[in-house]
């Protein structure tokens, strides 16, 4: 092969490389975003979920209406840790069921 056409052949290797690179920093980012939207939709579900808890330890009666530090304490342990909801929730709803038969 001639220099000329060797110098060539590595230009276009070397322009193909750098587009894969480009193409592949793109998707990179795309894919940062939708990891970012996901995260902040997660966030917004286990945000929700701790409301919920909350709510439905004042229903069952174990945190008054108006005890709004209390609710806030849960709802901060439900959002440090959301597999505890189903379990404190569960507890008081079967330990009402019980009281009431």
């Amino acid at each position: 092969m001639k220099p000329a056409a060797a110098i060539a052949a590595a230009e276009a290797r070397a322009h193909r490389a750098e587009s894969v690179a480009l193409e592949m920093q793109i998707r990179l980012a795309f894919s940062r975003v939708k990891i970012a939207e996901l995260e902040a939709s997660a966030a917004k579900n286990r945000e929700a979920s701790a409301t919920r808890g909350v709510q439905q330890m004042v229903l069952a009666g174990a945190i008054g209406r108006t005890d709004t530090f209390t609710q806030y304490e849960w709802k901060a342990k439900f959002l440090a840790d959301p597999g505890l909801i189903p379990l404190a929730v569960g507890k008081l709803f079967n330990l009402r069921k019980q009281a009431n038969q």
